[in-house]
């Protein structure tokens, strides 16, 4: 199934989706994908006073641990109250190099197209605050999902997408070496199915609508 314009509807009507596919991945994770003693499970920040009631989206996230008290990895899609701001946008974007510099592996998905703040796309903010350089741009690719390797040097590995195109599965590491293959398109398909239909109007309207 293609990505979807998700442009089409307001940001409140994505935040649905958005919850049903992080815990599609999460049951995913650990419905065997994830070897033991890895487990998957739904996280949230601490709310900031200044995004909390305007941005409840950015603490949502699929985090992989070995224990309680041990976060190896995260999974972030990213919505798209997180373009709307210098500050929300900033804030991602150092909450993501956090993970990254404490040891932690992240894969991040990123359905919308660059906007005012971030004209080259999220990942670029990221691996600019990362390596200090610009990330690698494809024409007519303005959506990513990019997966990070954290440890002495990050690596990052990245998907370029458009609206229209399948997603890929794509590597959520473990270890520096060590990675599972997360099913980013069949995840999606699910959540799709059972997306209200009210919404699926909107998104994929009908031909000559």
């Amino acid at each position: 199934m293609p990505i979807h314009d998700w442009r089409r509807v307001d940001p409140g009507l994505f935040h649905d989706f958005h919850q049903s596919w992080v815990c599609n991945l999460s049951r995913r994770l650990n419905a065997g994908l994830l070897p033991r003693p890895h487990f998957a499970m739904l996280a949230r920040d601490e709310i900031n006073p200044r995004y909390g009631a305007m941005y409840p989206e950015l603490a949502n996230r699929v985090a992989v641990h070995r224990d309680l008290d041990t976060l190896i990895a995260v999974i972030e899609v990213v919505s798209p109250e997180i373009k709307h701001g210098e500050d929300a946008l900033r804030s991602f974007a150092m909450k993501m190099t956090g993970f990254l510099r404490s040891g932690a592996h992240a894969l991040l998905i990123d359905l919308f197209p660059p906007r005012l703040h971030d004209p080259r796309g999220v990942h670029d903010l990221i691996w600019g605050e990362l390596a200090n350089a610009a990330a690698d741009q494809s024409p007519g690719k303005r959506l990513v999902v990019a997966s990070y390797s954290s440890g002495i040097t990050q690596r990052a590995y990245i998907e370029p997408l458009a609206v229209g195109d399948p997603l890929p599965d794509m590597p959520l590491f473990l270890t520096a070496d060590e990675y599972v293959m997360v099913p980013l398109e069949a995840t999606y398909q699910e959540t799709w199915a059972v997306c209200p239909e009210p919404i699926r109007e909107l998104v994929e309207p009908a031909p000559g609508a």
